[in-house]
């Protein structure tokens, strides 16, 4: 636990899904061209992932943006493969 209650609220989405896409809109109505493209791409690569309505909630949009430039872990290419995500 932080003293920050949104990085903690970050940081519990993290540690509960394998993969999470803070975006725009849902994954069934992503509402930007990233956030589209990156749902394609899981979707198409049969990964299971959670997203998270950055619009929803400015603490939390606000919060990825800081987190961006504190960030704590690195996950290189070689950490996940397609086959290992699609299991998870």
């Amino acid at each position: 636990m932080s003293d920050n209650p949104v990085f903690d609220r970050i940081q519990s989405e993290i540690d509960t899904n394998d993969v999470v896409l803070f975006m725009k809109g849902s994954p069934m109505f992503p509402q930007c061209g990233f956030s589209a493209a990156v749902t394609q791409a899981l979707t198409t690569l049969e990964v299971k992932f959670k997203g998270v309505d950055v619009m929803e909630d400015g603490d939390i949009r606000n919060g990825i943006v800081v987190s961006i430039f504190n960030v704590k872990y690195a996950v290189t290419t070689n950490s996940f493969t397609r086959d290992s995500l699609r299991s998870r």
